[in-house]
């Protein structure tokens, strides 16, 4: 048995998965087979099959789930990204892999003698690699999934055949076992789940309580760890119970609702002004003051104009959670949230997408060089595109507040009476000397990017 590739276990999860997937379905617009007994009408698509005996072992053992009538044809879904392995898709993008190769081959970097038919990996690229879980109907990849490498046994996602031009980084490759793994537990805690109303697409939780905890717990762990080494130790107690930042009659004014508004309403103020260099944390006159400018300077904030409902709770839009105390200075063109920040404050925003309503983004005072040539605003604490679970997306609240927690403990955040030492320049001067410091690690993985074992879910 490959060290990379544990069939069995494989089986194991992959099968409860599928158990979940369709939970509180109705019977009758499914059915559930075996892999080689699931498609008899795409018999000879299992010819595509790769003579792998692990891989085999694997296939013969899971089950699969197809549509019945309106559903016959849909790709079902595994996860909210991926769906049901399907023998037509193992190498139907081999193709245009091969002239991906091709292209490279002009310049001399890689060659294989079987292009054409099956495109080599080699220093990272897709190479021999199946697409075992293409990618749902509604997933934002473009021809993405997990690939499987059936000459490592690992498996990364793709979000799209463009990625193929560039080199994955190895340690972005991971044993199948590992990813079935964290699927399994999105499902366990209500983050991904069966919703009849829009099966056979898997629904993706905005945010559940499990996320809204450990963000909380992890923001008290990084105020305990300042605490601890500040000179005055004050408390924010009233009438013996911790008061919250914000108070909902503020946060329901300027519309903030979801993931921000939970946790600011529950997230202590801590008793000194700085998380971090030259981050702070909200007041409720604070953020009055900021969002007030904003509609004075334009009549009504651009975040205001955006708002968008989701299932009529929650937003898409920016939420300012830890301002600096200072504006952006100065701009390196425009980024993501250019036209959102309140009141043109740098600092950590809440930034969510459709699938993930805890991620952030950091935007600095001024742009640090390294990603691109004129330097970014907003390129700090964030995972990269190489995500070898999901599709591309920002870092997590807790993420941060966990990596910052870190950096108090190990002494890289020098603490004094007013809580973490230093300003906003701080952050251009760190990545110039050693921007490793401030990378976030890997997504979700093993080590969370902070040296635990223990993953963020």
């Amino acid at each position: 048995m490959s060290a990379n590739f544990n069939p069995y276990r494989c089986v194991t999860l992959h099968n409860q998965i599928v158990a979940l997937s369709v939970l509180g379905q109705p019977t009758s617009t499914y059915t559930i087979a075996p892999f080689f007994d699931a498609y008899p009408d795409l018999e000879e698509h299992y010819d595509n099959v790769p003579d792998e005996p692990p891989l085999v072992f694997f296939l013969e053992r899971i089950l699969v789930v197809r549509g019945v009538g309106d559903n016959a044809n849909s790709t079902i879904g595994f996860t909210p990204e991926l769906g049901m392995p399907h023998p037509a898709t193992f190498w139907m993008f081999s193709d245009e892999l091969s002239e991906f190769d091709e292209e490279r081959d002009e310049d001399g970097a890689y060659f294989g003698e079987n292009m054409g038919e099956r495109p080599l990996r080699k220093d990272g690229h897709l190479g021999n690699s199946i697409l075992l879980y293409p990618q749902s109907a509604s997933s934002p990849m473009n021809n993405g999934g997990l690939y499987f490498d059936i000459t490592t046994h690992r498996c990364r996602i793709v979000d799209s055949l463009l990625d193929c031009t560039d080199d994955f980084p190895e340690e972005n490759w991971l044993p199948l076992e590992k990813i079935l793994e964290r699927y399994l537990q999105l499902f366990q805690i209500g983050k991904f789940h069966s919703n009849p109303e829009i099966w056979p697409v898997i629904k993706s939780e905005f945010y559940v309580d499990d996320d809204l905890s450990k963000t909380l717990e992890a923001y008290e762990i990084l105020v305990e760890e300042i605490q601890q080494r500040r000179d005055a130790m004050d408390e924010c107690i009233v009438n013996g119970e911790p008061q919250g930042m914000i108070d909902e009659a503020t946060l329901d004014r300027w519309r903030i609702k979801g993931f921000a508004k939970e946790f600011l309403m529950r997230a202590r103020p801590p008793p000194f002004k700085y998380l971090a260099p030259g981050i702070t944390h909200l007041t409720p006159e604070l953020l009055n003051t900021l969002m007030q400018h904003d509609i004075e300077e334009s009549g009504e904030s651009l975040r205001q104009r955006s708002i968008v409902d989701i299932d009529g709770s929650d937003v898409l839009v920016p939420n300012l959670l830890f301002p600096s105390d200072t504006d952006v200075e100065e701009r390196a063109g425009e980024f993501a949230l250019d036209g959102f920040l309140v009141g043109n404050r740098a600092g950590v925003y809440l930034s969510p997408s459709f699938q993930y309503g805890d991620t952030i983004t950091f935007i600095n005072s001024w742009p640090v060089h390294g990603h691109r040539p004129d330097g970014s605003n907003d390129c700090l604490f964030q995972h990269g595109r190489y995500c070898p679970y999901f599709s591309s997306h920002n870092a997590r609240l807790v993420t941060l507040l966990q990596k910052w927690a870190c950096m108090v403990r190990c002494g890289i955040f020098g603490v004094g009476a007013d809580g973490v030492l230093g300003g906003m320049r701080y952050w251009g001067r760190q990545w110039a000397s050693d921007p490793d410091l401030l990378d976030v690690g890997r997504c979700w993985g093993p080590d969370g990017g902070l040296g635990s074992e223990s993953p963020d879910y």
